[in-house]
C-alpha cells in the first residue's frame, strides 16, 4: 500500500487548486490507491474510516502528503471526490458538478476530521487532567469545568453527524458508477438545531479558558510539563493544547464557508436547494450570535489581563479602579510618546495609555509585559482636554448661535451652558476638527494633586480619535451617572455678561457700579 514515489512531478498542493486537466493528468496516480480506497473506507465503532486512521498519527496530513518514519514521500494521495471516480466519468461530468462533488466531499472529510481532533481533546488532555496530580485536587474540578466547558456536547453532536454523513456518503458510492452524493442538506437538517445553544455556551468562553489555562502554565511547572508532553504525543501532529480548545470556534466559523461552496453549485430546482439554504441561514445566525457573544467576554478577559499587570508606581497614587465589575469596558488603549528635557537635551518618553468608562491610566510598559501606573488614575469627571483649535471652533459656534438667538436671551444662556463630558462639541465635524495637523494632546487632571500632561500621539488622525473617544466616554458617564457630574463650564460672551449680569440690580457688579457713580 506504500508505495515510494520518486517521481518529480508529484504534485503537493491541495486537488482543489488543481485545474480539470491537471486532475485528468493525475488520475493514473489515483488509480493506484482505488483498490484500497473502496476496501478501506468501512467505518469502525466510532464512525471514523480505517483510511483516515491510517493518515492522523503523521504530522500536517490535511496537506495529503503522507511520510513514513525515514521521511521518505508515500504516494500523493488526495482525498476529493475525483481520487474515487473512474477516469471516464470524470471526463464526461460538467464541471460544475465536478465542483459540487468536491465540496461536498470537503464538507464530510473536514467534518471526520473536526470529530477526531474534538475526540483528541476528550482523550488526550480532558480525562487525564481530571486525574493528574499536576493541580490541586480540591480546585482540579472546578478548573477542568472552566477550561473544557460543554466540549462533551459539542462533540457529541459531530460524531453523529459525521457518522450519518460517512453512511449516506458510503450508500451512495455503492449504488453509483460515478460515486455521485446527491444531498447532505437533510442530514445537516437533523442536526444543526442543536448548534446553538451548544456554541453559544462554549465559544464566547474560550478567551477566558485560554487565559485560565495560560495563566496556570506560567505559575504551575508540573501543569506546564503535563500539557508539553501530551503536545509531543503522535497524534497531536505537533498542535499545540490551544489549537483543540480552540476548534469548536474556528469550525462554526467555517461552515457557512463550506455550504456556500456547495450551495452555489447546485441547480435551482434540485432536491436539496431548499435544506441547504436553510441551513446555510441557520449556521449564519449561530455564526453571528456566537460572535456577538464572544466580542462581550474577549473585553472581560481583557480586563483580567490589564488588572494583573497593572503595578502603581508607589502607594500614594493607589486606587481602586474595580476592573472587574460587571459592565466594565475598556474604550480605547494606544501607546503615545512625551518629550522632556534630560541634561539640556530632549528626551521621549514611551507611555501606554487605557481609557475606561470610568478612568483614563497614564502607564510605562515593563520589559516584563506589565504596565506601571505612571501618574495618578485621572477620573473622567476630572478629566479636561485643552485644546486650542476646538476651542476656537467651539467658541465660533456659540457666537453664532448667540447672533441667531439675541431675542431670547434666556434660551441662548442655556445654549451656551458645556458639560464637562463635552468639552469637544460632538457635533463638530471630524473635517473641522483634523485641519491641525498637530498630533499633541493636553490632559488636565483637574485636581489638587494632578497636572497637565502634553502627550503626542502616532499621527494627527489618531489624536483625533483619542479626543473623540475621550469626548464621548465623559458624554456617556454624564449620562449614566449624573449623580456624579462635579461641576461644569459655561462660556460667556460679552452680549450674555451684558444680557445677564447688567439687567440684574440686586447683582454686585451693578450694585458695585452704582456706589463707584455716587461717588463720583
Amino acid at each position: 500500500m506504500a508505495v515510494n514515489s520518486t517521481s518529480q512531478n508529484t504534485k503537493t498542493n491541495s486537488p482543489r487548486t488543481q485545474s480539470f486537466e491537471e486532475r485528468q493528468n493525475d488520475h493514473r496516480h489515483s488509480n493506484r490507491i482505488n483498490s484500497m480506497t473502496d476496501n478501506d473506507v468501512q467505518h469502525n465503532e466510532q464512525g471514523t474510516s480505517t483510511f483516515r486512521q491510517q493518515t492522523e498519527n503523521y504530522p500536517n496530513s490535511n496537506n495529503n502528503t503522507m511520510h513514513n518514519q525515514e521521511g521518505n514521500d508515500y504516494i500523493f494521495l488526495k482525498r476529493g471526490w475525483s481520487t474515487y471516480v473512474p477516469l471516464e466519468t470524470l471526463q464526461s461530468t460538467p464541471k460544475k458538478e465536478i465542483v459540487r462533488q468536491e465540496a461536498i466531499c470537503e464538507l464530510i472529510y473536514t467534518e471526520e476530521d473536526y470529530s477526531r481532533d474534538l475526540n483528541l481533546l476528550d482523550e488526550l488532555f480532558a480525562k487525564p487532567l481530571r486525574t493528574a496530580q499536576c493541580i490541586d485536587e480540591d480546585r482540579r474540578d472546578i478548573f477542568c469545568d472552566i477550561v473544557f466547558n460543554n466540549y462533551l456536547e459539542i462533540l457529541s453532536i459531530h460524531q453523529d453527524l459525521s457518522r450519518e454523513l460517512r453512511d449516506y456518503q458510503n450508500i451512495c458510492r455503492a449504488r453509483s458508477t460515478g460515486r455521485f452524493v446527491d444531498q447532505v442538506g437533510n442530514i445537516l437538517l437533523r442536526h444543526v438545531y442543536r448548534f446553538m445553544s451548544a456554541y453559544a455556551e462554549y465559544s464566547p468562553h474560550v478567551a477566558l479558558a485560554e487565559y485560565i489555562y495560560k495563566k496556570e502554565a506560567a505559575n504551575n511547572m508540573l501543569f506546564s510539563n503535563f500539557l508539553r508532553e501530551k503536545e509531543k504525543q503522535p497524534e497531536c501532529r505537533k498542535l499545540e493544547f490551544r489549537h483543540y480548545l480552540m476548534l469548536p470556534l474556528t469550525r462554526i466559523q467555517r461552515y457557512p464557508l463550506l455550504l456556500g461552496s456547495i450551495l452555489r453549485h447546485t441547480k435551482e430546482d434540485h432536491l436539496d436547494k431548499h435544506n441547504l439554504t436553510l441551513c446555510l441561514e441557520e449556521m449564519r445566525d449561530v455564526h453571528k450570535h456566537v460572535d456577538a457573544l464572544t466580542k462581550v467576554e474577549r473585553m472581560v478577559v481583557r480586563l483580567y489581563q490589564i488588572s494583573d499587570s497593572l503595578e502603581f508606581k508607589t502607594e500614594e497614587y493607589y486606587a481602586d479602579l474595580r476592573l472587574g465589575e460587571p459592565g466594565r469596558q475598556l474604550l480605547f488603549e494606544g501607546r503615545m510618546t512625551r518629550r522632556r528635557w534630560n541634561m539640556g537635551r530632549p528626551d521621549v518618553m514611551e507611555h501606554y495609555v487605557f481609557l475606561f468608562d470610568h478612568y483614563l491610566l497614564i502607564t510605562k510598559s515593563k520589559r516584563n509585559g506589565g504596565y506601571v501606573i505612571w501618574k495618578r488614575p485621572i477620573p473622567l469627571e476630572l478629566l479636561r482636554i485643552r485644546d486650542d483649535t476646538a476651542d476656537l471652533a467651539l467658541g465660533s459656534q456659540q457666537r453664532s448661535n448667540q447672533q441667531q438667538n439675541n431675542n431670547n436671551t434666556d434660551a441662548s444662556a442655556e445654549a451656551l451652558v458645556e458639560s464637562p463630558s463635552s468639552y469637544i462639541n460632538p457635533q463638530l465635524s471630524s473635517t473641522s476638527l483634523s485641519r491641525s495637523s498637530s498630533s499633541t494632546l493636553i490632559l488636565q487632571h483637574l485636581s489638587k494633586h494632578g497636572g497637565e500632561y502634553l502627550l503626542v500621539a502616532e499621527d494627527a488622525h489618531r489624536c483625533l480619535e483619542w479626543k473623540q473617544m475621550i469626548s464621548k466616554a465623559k458624554l456617556a458617564l454624564g449620562q449614566t451617572h449624573p449623580e456624579h457630574k462635579t461641576f461644569e463650564f459655561r462660556s460667556l460672551s460679552d452680549t450674555d455678561i451684558k444680557n445677564k449680569v447688567f439687567k440684574n440690580k440686586n447683582s454686585l457688579i451693578v450694585k458695585l457700579l452704582k456706589r463707584l457713580k455716587k461717588k463720583n
